[in-house]
């Protein structure tokens, strides 16, 4: 499975109220690719009191290329609008080009957290 992401393009469940924001699962049994300069993203924005979804990703091989962001973060400055957890759940791992996971926080919110488990399998 490849997704592209062209001209800055967004994926996001977020909230910048008072309710969770969504989660954004990705699993594919062999691969997943995140290519290009966009975001995916679960995040709580601004002065909210809603905590930011989860992000997980899952799959035997997980390439992330040319400035690709995932995001579970919060930049609120709310201290219950936490950051969500990122979970990366893989057996490979390939961050390339300026790529990065993010799990934190921006405003004075905590941040959420980064966990990756590799010997991912789908069943």
């Amino acid at each position: 499975m490849t997704v592209n992401f062209f001209h800055k393009a967004q994926i996001s469940a977020s909230t910048s109220g008072s309710g969770k924001g969504g989660n954004l699962t990705i699993t594919a049994p062999e691969s997943i690719a995140l290519n290009g300069n966009g975001i995916l993203a679960a995040t709580s924005e601004d002065v909210g009191s809603g905590r930011a979804g989860d992000v997980l990703l899952g799959t035997e091989k997980l390439t992330i290329s040319n400035g690709m962001r995932v995001s579970s973060a919060t930049n609120s400055t709310n201290p219950a609008a936490s950051g969500g957890n990122l979970t990366v759940q893989t057996s490979q791992l390939n961050l390339t080009d300026g790529s990065s996971l993010e799990a934190g926080t921006t405003g004075t919110a905590p941040g959420g957290n980064l966990i990756i488990q590799p010997n991912w399998s789908l069943d």
